[in-house]
């Protein structure tokens, strides 16, 4: 990560504490375990968790982003973004796909990515389309044909089409 605490610290105050206060000390737990390599108990991992399932964008996103970093180093964290990604409402697959970085396991990653092409709601489609171009997963580029050929959702199959084309500038 890339600020400092205080930057930190103000931002889930503002944008955090005032929808989901109890987790405004989980998610400055987790910037310090970062900060000093140090590993979150469950408790306040299954915490992030739960603000990554929030319908809040600015709670989703945020805890997102750290539940995301904190699995690029802990298996736990990982497991727990691989369930949210399974989950029954389309809103928390959406955000598990957010939790995902390129310094993941590229095999846990391609398996999350993958089901989530293929999801029924056009939401996580569109959004594992764009992930897989934010994170360059060419890896994924025949998922992406076959599952374009099968989309009525304009949204998803521009999204699809963005991924490949992304690839193309990239060889």
């Amino acid at each position: 990560m890339e600020y400092d605490r205080a930057y930190i610290g103000d931002h889930v105050r503002r944008y955090v504490k005032p929808y989901r206060a109890e987790l405004e000390a989980p998610l400055l737990n987790a910037f310090d375990a970062l900060a000093t390599s140090r590993k979150l108990p469950m408790p306040k991992l299954a915490k992030l968790a739960s603000g990554v399932s929030d319908e809040k964008a600015s709670v989703y996103e945020t805890c997102a982003e750290f539940l995301g970093e904190v699995a690029e180093g802990d298996a736990r964290a990982l497991n727990l973004i691989i369930e949210l990604s399974q989950s029954n409402r389309a809103s928390i697959r959406h955000n598990a796909l957010l939790c995902l970085t390129a310094k993941h396991d590229p095999n846990v990653v391609g398996v999350v990515i993958g089901r989530a092409i293929r999801d029924k709601s056009a939401r996580v489609r569109r959004k594992a389309a764009d992930w897989t171009q934010r994170l360059g997963l060419r890896t994924m580029e025949g998922d992406l044909v076959e599952a374009l050929s099968d989309e009525k959702d304009a949204g998803a199959a521009n999204a699809m089409k963005a991924a490949l084309l992304s690839f193309k500038g990239r060889e």
